[in-house]
């Protein structure tokens, strides 16, 4: 699993909780904190270009399980910092190495520097023998190339986009090249309030699966379409919670790495309805991914 702009590591930790308790403990009874390390160790990378989120991130990590992540400092958009380096990124992270991608990349400024759009082709509208390179390019536009190029063949993505890829006209050509390179398993529209106070740019989550190779493209498939419509904050950018009719939280109880019970109140959203409708979608198209 890797996540190209990681910030402070929570689609990693997050991740690494899950398959820790889906997968690990289930299976063995035995050193659980050896095997989620060794997992974490071998299974998780990340990358961000700022490097005090990068330490953050290193930070979070350790203390989820891992004692020696692999975070590395450096931009996913840029391929000439990835030349002559010993710290052994180009050996971690490669080219068609991982099964999946998760990712919410940065939106703001946009990439124009020849040197990097030149390795790009949607910076060329997909096509380097119709059109010229275009000047400039915004980041999350150059995330959807690069994060597919991670990919194994059959691999899937999770990334956040502004909503304008996937609805205006001179997008077009950006959804042109996803469904050329993999299938479009689902969109997730999100409230506009969900990344309250950072930014309020209307978002969706793409989940893309990478075409096989030598899979043909299909040119007419189902795609699960969903839309946020109970937001996890309000207008000023506060978590809502449940309230009960007297008008008192909701709460449940959760128990910490050393056993003691903790109330925490919970955050009213649609969000897991969503998620469920989806694992309905995915049996029901028979995804192996899924069973």
């Amino acid at each position: 699993i890797l996540d190209p702009a990681c910030g402070p590591g929570g689609f990693l930790i997050h991740a690494l909780n899950w398959v820790f308790e889906h997968s690990i403990k289930p299976r063995f009874k035995n050193d659980l904190k050896n095997r989620k390390y060794q997992y974490a160790n071998s299974r998780l990378f990340g990358i961000d270009f700022d490097p005090r989120l990068m330490r953050v991130a290193k930070a979070m990590m350790l203390i989820a399980g891992d004692g020696k992540s692999n975070i590395y400092r450096v931009s996913s958009l840029d391929p000439r910092e990835w030349k002559n380096r010993s710290d052994g990124l180009a050996g971690a992270i490669q080219d068609g190495k991982f099964d999946l991608v998760m990712t919410n990349p940065p939106f703001a400024g946009s990439i124009s520097q020849p040197e990097i759009l030149g390795s790009y082709d949607l910076a060329y509208k997909g096509d380097h023998t119709k059109h010229k390179r275009v000047n400039a390019l915004t980041r999350d536009v150059l995330f959807i190339e690069r994060c597919l190029r991670f990919l194994k063949p059959g691999g899937r993505l999770a990334i956040v986009l502004p909503q304008g890829n996937l609805n205006n006209t001179n997008a077009e050509y950006i959804r042109a090249y996803l469904m050329e390179k993999a299938r479009i398993l689902a969109v997730v529209g999100l409230h506009v309030n969900s990344f309250k106070k950072f930014t309020g740019t209307k978002t969706s989550v793409v989940f893309l699966r990478k075409w096989q190779e030598g899979e043909k493209p299909l040119k007419d498939y189902p795609i699960f379409l969903a839309v946020n419509e109970n937001p996890m904050k309000d207008n000023s950018g506060e978590y809502r919670f449940k309230k009960r009719p007297d008008g008192t939280y909701e709460e449940e109880e959760i128990r910490d790495t050393h056993g003691r019970v903790h109330r925490k109140r919970i955050i009213d959203h649609d969000l897991d309805e969503i998620a469920e409708g989806f694992i309905e979608f995915a049996r029901a198209q028979r995804f192996d991914f899924w069973k």
